[in-house]
């Protein structure tokens, strides 16, 4: 039960995620200098862990890189 609570919550976190980055490229390019996981939780309004859990599976997914200081885009 708490796996599906779990899914349901992020996976609109996912979404809300995904959303706020292809926002920030049309703004920056696929390229975004200087973003840290604490910066975008506070602009999302949740924990950084959460964060930087969804940002590591989109990276598996393919979708982006997670550099040190900065995060590429490869999908928009």
């Amino acid at each position: 039960m708490i796996d599906t609570i779990d899914k349901l919550a992020f996976a609109k976190l996912d979404e809300k995620l995904w959303d706020y980055l292809e926002d920030r490229v049309l703004i920056s390019g696929h390229i975004l200098n200087n973003l840290s996981h604490q910066e975008i939780a506070n602009d999302l309004n949740v924990s950084r862990e959460a964060v930087s859990r969804l940002l590591k599976k989109l990276e598996q997914q393919g979708k982006l890189e997670i550099h040190r200081s900065k995060i590429v885009v490869k999908e928009g």
